[in-house]
C-alpha cells in the first residue's frame, strides 16, 4: 500500500447513492431460515486477507462451527449472542466492540436487527491453531473497561506529535495468534501531529471527541462520535485533536 492511500469514512448506510449490496447466503452455514444481510467493503486485499467495512443482518442463528479468520467488530445497532457448545451466551450490546480469534468454534445468534462496522483479518498464507472451546476465543469492551484496576497498560500509538503534546495511547485487551492484528481503546488528549505515513493499517471508531486528519493534497476529514475512518498502511495525513478523544481501533501489521 502507497502513500497515495488516503483515509476512508466509513458510512453506517454505505456510499452515498450506493448504499449497502445484499450477500448471497448460503443456507448450510444458517440453523434458522435465511436472513437478510447487507454489506460495504470500504477496503479489501485479497492477498493480505484484509476486509475493512460496514455489515447488516436481520434475525438469524449460524451454525456452529470455526469462526472464518480474526475479526473486530463495533455493534452499531442492536444486539448479539456468541454461543458455545453448550448453548452459553456471551452478549454484546449497541455501542460494544468485540473480537473473535481466527477458528474459535461458535454459533451467531440474532434477535432483531444488527449493524457492525469491522475489521477482518484472515491471512491466506498461514493455518493459525484452532480452538478447542470459547474460553478466551471472544472478547467485549466498552470504553470505560480502559479505566478499571485491571486495565492492560497503555502504550504509544506509535504517531510522532508535536512538542509538548502528549501522544494518543491504546490498550490493546486483542491480540490475534501471531501478534499482527491488535484492538482495544484509542485515547488522547488535544494533540497535533505533522503530517507522516502511517505505520499499520488501522479502523478507528471515535466514541467521544473529535478527530481531525489532514491529508495528502490538502483534503481534510473529520470524525466525531459514532464515526469511523480506516487509514491504510502509508497514507500520509497529519493528526489534530482539540480535547480529549475516546476510540475503539483495529490495527493489523502486514
Amino acid at each position: 500500500m502507497g502513500g497515495s492511500a488516503k483515509p476512508i469514512r466509513l458510512e453506517r448506510t454505505g456510499p452515498e447513492g450506493v448504499g449497502l449490496e445484499p450477500l448471497t447466503l448460503d443456507p448450510a452455514d444458517f440453523q434458522s431460515d435465511l436472513p437478510e444481510q447487507r454489506w460495504h467493503l470500504a477496503h479489501a486485499d485479497e492477498a493480505l486477507g484484509l476486509y475493512v467495512g460496514v455489515w447488516t443482518t436481520t434475525d438469524m442463528q449460524e451454525a456452529f462451527g470455526p469462526y472464518p479468520g480474526d475479526e473486530f467488530m463495533v455493534v452499531l445497532e442492536g444486539a448479539v449472542e456468541m454461543l458455545d457448545a453448550d448453548g452459553n451466551a456471551t452478549t454484546i450490546s449497541e455501542g460494544e466492540a468485540f473480537c473473535v480469534h481466527n477458528k474459535t468454534p461458535t454459533s451467531w445468534r440474532q434477535v432483531g436487527p444488527l449493524a457492525k462496522y469491522f475489521m477482518i483479518f484472515d491471512d491466506p498464507s498461514g493455518d493459525p491453531p484452532r480452538r478447542d472451546d470459547t474460553a478466551g476465543g471472544i472478547v467485549r469492551f466498552d470504553v470505560r473497561t480502559a479505566d478499571r484496576a485491571d486495565a492492560p497498560a497503555a502504550v504509544d500509538a506509535g504517531l510522532v506529535v508535536a512538542d509538548g503534546a502528549a501522544a494518543p495511547m491504546v490498550f490493546r485487551f486483542f491480540t490475534n495468534y501471531d501478534g499482527r492484528m491488535a484492538s482495544g481503546i484509542w485515547r488522547c488528549e488535544a494533540f497535533e501531529a505533522s503530517e507522516q505515513p502511517h505505520p499499520r493499517h488501522e479502523l478507528l471508531h471515535v466514541v467521544e471527541g473529535r478527530l481531525s486528519l489532514l491529508m495528502d493534497g490538502g483534503d481534510s476529514l473529520s470524525v466525531g462520535p459514532g464515526e469511523a475512518v480506516f487509514i491504510p498502511k502509508g497514507a500520509r495525513c497529519g493528526w489534530r485533536a482539540d480535547g480529549p478523544v475516546r476510540a475503539y481501533y483495529a490495527a493489523c501489521r502486514v
